[in-house]
């Protein structure tokens, strides 16, 4: 390289030598900042305590009037503790490092599209949960939330009632691992 082409590359194409320097000072200060906010992507680090490796999920409330939807939201977030080799499930909460505990405060379905004729051809089911994650041996709540929720869309038969009772049947299922997935992530995410 010659003289003028390290020249040109120390001050940055030209620039003169403050401005490089000031440039490649805020640089280093942007990546810094960002790196030491606490932000771990998803699949990271855990926040959770290493010592919690033991998880009661205790059968969540049901405060809608849907039936026996709190098994389907409880058993999918049991799916989500147990996905990884980190956490173990239990079926009694005295065996438990840490309790979940959950609520279902609604679930509403609401017209999103419409037909010509007026017929709402699509459904948004949306569910809202209360969520605590709570270090069982302290009592200390590692993570709670009031108002989690959630949205799935289906489709409704303008012709057959069963089909729309047999895909709002199925979005309550991928609704459910859904929410345990993504209410997880925050849970487990270390902010």
């Amino acid at each position: 390289m010659t003289d003028r082409a390290k020249q040109r590359v120390l001050t940055m194409g030209g620039m003169n030598g403050k401005r490089a320097v000031f440039l490649w000072m805020t640089w280093a200060v942007c990546v810094l900042a960002i790196g030491g906010c606490g932000y771990r992507p998803y699949g990271g680090d855990n926040g959770v305590d290493p010592a919690i490796r033991v998880v009661y999920v205790a059968p969540f409330a049901n405060k809608t009037a849907e039936a026996d939807i709190e098994t389907a939201f409880r058993n999918a977030f049991i799916r989500e503790f147990i996905k990884g080799t980190r956490y173990r499930v239990v079926a009694d909460r005295d065996e438990a490092d840490a309790i979940l505990t959950g609520a279902i405060n609604s679930l509403l379905t609401d017209a999103v599209a419409y037909s010509q004729a007026g017929f709402a051809m699509q459904q948004r089911m949306t569910v809202s949960l209360s969520l605590t994650f709570t270090d069982a041996k302290g009592g200390r709540t590692l993570w709670r939330t009031d108002h989690f929720s959630w949205y799935v869309d289906y489709l409704a038969s303008e012709t057959s009632q069963v089909q729309t009772d047999a895909n709002r049947k199925n979005t309550l299922i991928t609704l459910s691992r859904e929410t345990a997935e993504r209410a997880f992530a925050l849970m487990t995410a270390g902010f």
